[in-house]
Parts: C-alpha cells; sequence; structure tokens
C-alpha cells in the first residue's frame, strides 16, 4: 500500500482475498441446481422429504436417518446440506465415514454432487478427501501438487498466489482438514475436536461451521457412542446441524444422541422403518423397496476351517459368488491357505474363481499396502459390484468387505459378530437385480459359524470374555454376542428389513441384557 492509501482498510482487503483464496470465505451467491439437475434421477421417497418437504427447524438440527442398504441415504443427506446451505444455515460440509477406504470410495460422489449443484462462480471449495493417505484436493492428490513454497506451509505476502497452491491450506495438516468447505473424511477427524488433544478447539470451531454426516452410526461400539455423543451435545448447542445415516440404530443407543427416556423393547420394536428421527419423533418414509428373503444356517464351525471345503467347491461348481468375511486378518490368511490348497489338490479347474489381481491369487484386508490396497479395492468392485460378469468367485476377506465396496454375493459364510455387523455383511447379498442365479441361491444365503461351546466357556475367572474369531477382543461386549446368537438359534430365515428393528433390539436393548441374568 502507497502512504495515502489507508494501511489497515488495505490490510482488511488482502486479508478478505486471503480468507476467500484459501475456503474460509464463502461465495456470496449460494444458488444451487434442483435434485433431479444435480444426481441426474428423480429423487426416492427417502430423499424427496429432504430435497422437498422437510425445512430447516431447531427440533431437526439432530436428526436421524434409518433405511436399508442401497436406499439412497448418501443422496439424501446431500440434498438436506444444499438446502441448509442455500439458506445460510451452514457453511459447508464435513461427511464422516468409519474407514478410509469408506471415505475414499464416497469421495467422487460428494465431489460430482458439488461441480453439479453449482454453477462455477457460486461453487464453495475445496472439495477435500480428509483422509490420511489419501488425500485429495478437487479430486487430485494432494502430493502430486507442485511443492509448497515453504515446509511451515503457503506464506502468504504481497505477490499474487498461485490459485491451486491456495486451495492447498486445508489439506496441508490434518489439523486443518475441517476447515475446507466441503470434506470428506473418518470419523476420527470429528471426534478428536471433543477430546483432550492437541488443536481440538481449532477442529471444533471450524466443524460447527458445517453440516457434520455421520455414515454407518453403530450400536455396538460403547466407547464410539460415548465420544459422539459428546461431539452432537457441544455441535448442536453451539448451533450446528447434524445428520446421522443407519441401516438400523438400536433404541439405547438413539435415546442417547437425542437425549431422552429410553422406550421399552416392545414399542422401541415397533418404531416405523424406513424413518427420520428429530428431537419431536419418529416419522416414517415410504418404503420402495421389496423385502428380501435370507436362508440362515448356523454352523459350529468356528475353529475348524476345513468342514467349508466341499461346501464351498459345490458353491462354486454350480456358478455361485460367495463371500467369507472373517472377524481378523489372521483367519481370513489361513482360510484363505486352506481353500487354495484344497482346491489345488481336488479341484484345480476351480482356481480361476478364486479372487485374484494381476494373476495372483489373495484375500482381501487391511494390511497391504496403501497402493495394493487400492488396487484390490478396485478389483472387488470389477469382478463382483454391478455389472461383473456371472460366474463362480469366491472372496475372502475381513471386515473390509462389509461396507463401501460394491459386492454382490450369492452366498455369506460370516463368523459371529455383534446384530448389526451381521446386517451389514448380509447386505452384500443379492445387491443389484440379475436375470440370472446359479442353482440353490435363488434367494441370497448365509452361513453363521459359531464356536463349538457355548460363550461363557470362553470367559476368564475375571469376567473377561477370551473366544475364538476375536470374540472379546475384536468385538468386546459379550452381552451383545450371546443375545445375537440366542436369537438367530431360533430362525432359518430374516425377512429384510422387516425383521432390522426386532434383529436390532433383540440384541442391543437394556431389556434384552437384562434376560441374560
Amino acid at each position: 500500500a502507497s502512504d495515502s492509501e489507508d494501511r489497515p482498510e488495505f490490510a482488511r482487503g488482502q486479508a478478505a482475498l486471503a480468507l476467500k483464496a484459501i475456503g474460509l470465505r464463502l461465495p456470496e451467491s449460494r444458488t444451487t441446481h434442483d435434485f433431479t439437475s444435480t444426481f441426474g434421477f428423480e429423487p426416492s421417497a427417502l430423499q424427496s422429504v429432504f430435497a422437498n418437504g422437510l425445512e430447516p427447524s431447531d427440533d431437526g438440527r439432530l436428526l436421524l436417518v434409518e433405511s436399508d442398504t442401497g436406499s439412497g441415504k448418501t443422496e439424501a443427506s446431500l440434498a438436506w446440506w444444499l438446502k441448509l446451505y442455500a439458506m445460510g444455515k451452514v457453511d459447508g460440509l464435513y461427511f464422516a465415514l468409519p474407514t478410509r477406504v469408506a471415505a475414499k470410495e464416497l469421495y467422487e460422489r460428494v465431489r460430482q454432487c458439488v461441480e453439479r449443484a453449482f454453477d462455477e462462480p457460486s461453487r464453495p471449495g475445496p472439495v477435500l478427501l480428509a483422509a490420511p493417505g489419501y488425500v485429495k484436493v478437487d479430486g487430485e492428490r494432494f502430493r502430486d501438487t507442485a511443492p509448497l513454497p515453504d515446509p511451515r506451509g503457503v506464506l502468504w505476502d504481497d505477490r499474487p498466489q498461485d490459485a491451486k497452491r491456495e486451495r492447498l491450506w486445508s489439506a496441508e495438516r490434518p489439523k486443518r482438514f475441517l476447515a475446507a468447505p466441503v470434506a470428506v473424511g473418518t470419523i476420527d477427524q470429528a471426534l478428536l475436536s471433543v477430546l483432550r488433544v492437541k488443536h481440538s478447539l481449532l477442529r471444533s470451531v471450524c466443524l460447527d461451521r458445517h453440516l457434520l454426516v455421520v455414515d454407518e452410526v453403530h450400536a455396538s461400539d460403547p466407547y464410539m457412542r460415548e465420544v459422539l455423543k459428546a461431539l452432537l451435545r457441544g455441535h448442536v448447542a453451539r448451533g450446528g446441524w447434524a445428520l446421522l445415516l443407519s441401516a438400523t440404530l438400536g433404541e439405547s443407543a438413539a435415546a442417547e444422541f437425542f437425549g431422552r427416556e429410553i422406550v421399552s423393547r416392545a414399542r422401541a420394536t415397533e418404531r416405523a422403518y424406513p424413518a427420520v428421527t428429530d428431537r419431536s419423533g419418529v416419522h416414517p418414509v415410504n418404503h420402495q423397496g421389496t423385502a428380501r428373503q435370507v436362508h440362515l444356517e448356523l454352523s459350529r464351525c468356528l475353529d475348524d476351517d476345513s468342514t467349508l471345503v466341499t461346501d464351498l467347491t459345490r458353491a462354486l461348481e454350480v456358478g455361485a459368488r460367495v463371500l467369507v468375511v472373517c472377524n481378523t486378518v489372521a483367519r481370513a490368511n489361513a482360510l484363505f491357505r486352506c481353500v487354495e490348497a484344497a482346491l489345488e489338490r481336488g479341484a484345480p479347474e476351480l482356481l480361476p474363481s478364486l479372487f485374484e489381481i494381476s494373476g495372483v491369487r489373495a484375500p482381501h484386508h487391511g494390511r497391504f499396502a496403501r497402493a495394493d490396497r487400492e488396487a484390490l479395492d478396485a478389483r472387488v468392485s470389477k469382478v463382483l459390484g454391478k455389472g461383473s460378469p456371472r460366474g463362480a468367485r469366491l472372496l475372502i476377506g475381513t471386515q473390509t468387505l462389509e461396507q463401501s465396496l460394491d459386492i454382490d454375493a450369492d452366498w455369506l459364510i460370516t463368523d459371529l459378530a455383534p446384530m448389526d455387523v451381521l446386517l451389514q455383511r448380509i447386505g452384500r447379498l443379492h445387491r443389484h437385480r440379475r436375470e440370472w442365479r446359479p442353482e440353490g441361491f435363488e434367494s441370497p444365503r448365509v452361513r453363521l459359524r459359531i464356536p463349538a461351546r457355548d460363550l461363557a466357556s470362553y470367559v476368564d475367572p475375571h469376567g473377561a470374555l477370551k473366544g475364538p474369531a476375536g470374540l472379546g477382543r475384536v468385538y468386546a461386549d459379550g452381552r451383545v454376542l450371546q443375545c445375537t446368537l440366542d436369537l438367530l438359534a431360533s430362525r432359518s430365515t430374516l425377512v429384510l428389513p422387516t425383521d432390522a428393528r426386532a434383529l436390532i433390539e433383540g440384541t442391543t436393548h437394556a431389556e434384552a441384557f437384562a434376560e441374560l441374568a
């Protein structure tokens, strides 16, 4: 500035330009396109609630959406954000998911939504993939961008800045991730804002501006539930907006999130489904899908992989697509080696049906290098996702297969896990409409692998559950596991999503736990 200029005024102007450049100051226009123009299809009943029906209110600062897998909850949440943003209720979006892989899979959908919903002058940005190791800014890998001018980050001086480099500011450090106007990342980035850690206040202040969307809310993780409850309480108290997405959330968790008394198990089971819940109550949504009948079989083979080989071979011979989900990486690797060796000895013609990538047969889990993991994820979607060719397939893996990846299997074999986790895994069955299903698999089938002994026999003298397959270690709440086992022992079929409420409440409600005593 020259001597004749007002230096404070000039500084304020430069500060405004800097804030706009890094995304902290948003475009003045907030005009958005309608749902159909943004997503390319007409809204479903659930999506129409958020795009056209529901209006912002204090009762709706915290919303819970419960609907079955594949019902369009993601588009519904984005439609709600667009409405709140256009009305000036929020300045941004943080879409929180349980894993980095899930965030990576969703990121491109959110980025495309932002591109289509706004014209260039009014488009907020950057759109950030806030997952350490996978960071992207506006669709480009952070590591592929031009090097920063200083190891401490972007330095602001009097010379014009490169527009592309300016947009990297929120991506430089995890503590800044939530400052991005639109970010897709892991739930831990949001949870850190309420823990006693460095820079929690910075995260909290940035998050307060956004609609916080939490996907895959599960009732079976007590620690995360407590931290998430504190996060939601503070976020809403400071005037924030939040949206929880779940296939089915138990009454005990829902009551804690909304700060109300828990209703009886009978009343909770009768709650409408699908539904949108706010502080005023539960609001039913028309269900447009068809109920699926899933055939269930319990098998006491949790400790014996060899007993699966014969049935797996038969399934592959008729052209079935089989998904096996183990609770630990060690179990997945051991089962994979067992099946591969058995096929090499007795049915080598079926070896091509084992999941492979670049000619190498492999299981799927989270301990691969990042580049290999990304290639594995893409391969899974190609050979088992929508539009994949018919033919026998066998994919063995861990919890990495439960969500986000596009998988359409005929038969699920799974280790015992909490009911909400099992429902996630069952959601990988008959995910897409196909003209042909192999004989014996016209309806989805599940084999649940359970311990040879009662769970109580695995409880040590101190009351800790130490069972096989991560029971007590990966899934620590023995009450939920026992309720899940008891409830499924009397069933040979599940009708989903019709039975979802009864299954969840029967394994997470306090009354169900009391019946164990």
